[in-house]
């Protein structure tokens, strides 16, 4: 087992780094987690997780959500509802983006398969890729998705893609650079590379700070805002086309995040908190919650 604490930041090698604060994990280790900066770059990231050999016990609760289809408990039913909703406006941004041309597209880390479903329904090809062996087999059982671990990555055909898709997974990537270089091999020329993660620059990032829920650590790894998810992402041979949000989680988020300040959901404080963010993002979507990045490989 190893720890990993970085000396110097991961994405522009700068060493004058610092710790931000520290994130409570409530979900799974009870931990406190470092959040770290970078002063030149301003990528954030967390300190002291385990490698990618061992932090599979980070996943090991029903409390972590996005791969499990329980209807328990407000977070459950807040999450399921929104994603019913979600599903066919992810499916707008990905055949927008494709020039509303049917295609082939991979949903890397799908879950249990509920994106690439609604992808094949609407007459796209889509397959996925997903490390959670339990997600992966109700994916293929329940939803009759071709869904893979993550050893098919390296199996794929070069340009055998037109769309990759990535919703709330590039912030769990340990290794980004070699992902990417993978990423863009498997995309045809000119291929869309969807991106949606967590916004650290967020309006609701920056009312709950160390109790912003989006940290996640230490599931999450990276912290990303528009500027360094460019950066990192461009550098693999992408280019940047267009940003958008994701408008249900600035409402999502601030509940959950009011629940772990406080101990308690707060209704009117986490929905006024949300609906305040929800109107900054329409107006510029770094205020967003989550954004989502629509990159084209060069």
């Amino acid at each position: 087992m190893s720890i990993i604490n970085h000396k110097e930041c991961p994405l522009c090698g700068s060493n004058n780094i610092a710790e931000l604060f520290s994130f409570r994990d409530k979900t799974v280790t009870d931990n406190n987690f470092p959040i770290w900066s970078c002063n030149k770059c301003l990528f954030a990231f967390t300190q002291d997780v385990e490698d990618e050999d061992n932090c599979g016990k980070y996943y090991k609760s029903e409390e972590y959500i996005s791969h499990s289809n329980t209807n328990q408990g407000l977070k459950n039913k807040l999450y399921h509802f929104a994603r019913s909703i979600m599903l066919n406006r992810k499916y707008r941004f990905v055949h927008k983006a494709n020039n509303n041309v049917k295609g082939s597209v991979l949903d890397y880390g799908c879950g249990t398969g509920f994106f690439p479903a609604k992808m094949n329904q609407k007459g796209w090809q889509a397959k996925g890729i997903e490390q959670d062996a339990d997600a992966r087999t109700f994916a293929k059982n329940n939803l009759k998705v071709d869904a893979y671990d993550k050893d098919y990555l390296d199996n794929i055909n070069q340009s055998e893609f037109d769309v990759v898709t990535m919703w709330h997974v590039m912030e769990h990537i340990y290794n980004p650079d070699i992902f990417l270089k993978k990423i863009n091999a498997i995309l045809k020329k000119g291929g869309k590379f969807i991106v949606a993660v967590p916004n650290f620059e967020s309006y609701d990032a920056k009312i709950y700070k160390e109790f912003w829920a989006a940290i996640d650590a230490p599931r999450h790894i990276w912290h990303f805002t528009t500027d360094t998810a460019k950066a990192m992402i461009e550098r693999e041979g992408f280019r940047l086309e267009q940003t958008d949000f994701l408008p249900f989680d600035s409402f999502y988020i601030s509940l959950l995040s009011e629940q772990l300040k406080t101990g308690k959901t707060n209704w009117f404080k986490g929905l006024s908190n949300g609906f305040k963010g929800y109107l900054k993002s329409r107006k510029d979507h770094k205020n967003g919650s989550s954004i989502v990045l629509t990159f084209s490989k060069i």
